[in-house]
């Protein structure tokens, strides 16, 4: 066989194999592109009638609510029954405030976002306080967290064990000894106090000759306050 007429098989050889690969090729081709077609319109048509189109997807992503909330914490005791809370808001315009759970105030949010407000009446004890913002339009709410406030309306206990009021010592320095309640802080003569975890102090002051003024105050961390004034005179002896 010539070299011509070899090459002449080997082409007629590759056009038989591509005419094969094309006649069960394209079929498949058709199929698949067929099938996805099918898929997209079927899908196109469930869109039409359920409503779900991308366009409404936009239109709910646009009505998306992010209003914030800052509720800044109260004070953790107070000795008067009303108390002040502050906060600051974005997106919300009312805010409702309570104590205990129950509703005590419900007002608009001034414009610049910021709301400041004096409520009552606390219950002698703890309270929990916490407020609601919502927003007229989108009724959408968000609560704060809830903060606890002990109101305290009573002094704390004081009680000097020595000395005694109206007592003389030849010592230019004297121990006072004493007792409050728990947490309480005390200053004697304007000077801080230790005061033990069961609620007792002792402390030692210097005496001036002649008449001593001592001044011994008591103030729990309500604010409530008990004061006590002692006199003692300190002489030489001769």
């Amino acid at each position: 066989m010539s070299r011509l007429q070899s090459h002449r098989n080997k082409q007629n050889y590759k056009k038989i194999f591509i005419l094969a690969v094309l006649f069960i090729g394209l079929p498949v081709i058709l199929f698949i592109v067929g099938l996805r077609s099918i898929i997209n319109a079927t899908i196109f048509v469930n869109d039409m009638v359920t409503g779900n189109s991308s366009e409404k997807s936009d239109d709910t992503s646009s009505e998306e609510f992010f209003g914030t909330l800052t509720f800044d914490e109260p004070l953790s005791a107070t000795n008067s029954a009303q108390i002040s809370v502050s906060g600051a808001v974005t997106e919300y315009d009312q805010i409702e405030y309570f104590i205990n759970n129950v509703s005590v105030k419900k007002e608009k949010i001034p414009s610049n976002d910021q709301f400041s407000e004096e409520i009552g009446r606390l219950r002698v004890g703890e309270n929990k306080i916490h407020v609601i913002v919502s927003d007229s339009k989108t009724k959408q709410k968000k609560e704060s967290d809830t903060y606890d406030v002990m109101y305290m309306n009573e002094k704390p206990k004081l009680e000097i064990e020595s000395p005694k009021d109206g007592d003389t010592t030849n010592k230019n320095e004297i121990t006072i000894k004493g007792k409050t309640d728990p947490e309480v802080g005390v200053r004697i003569n304007n000077s801080h106090v230790v005061v033990g975890i069961d609620g007792t102090f002792t402390k030692s002051v210097r005496l001036q000759d002649g008449e001593n003024k001592l001044e011994i105050l008591a103030t729990d961390i309500a604010g409530n306050q008990e004061k006590l004034t002692l006199t003692v005179k300190y002489q030489k002896d001769e």
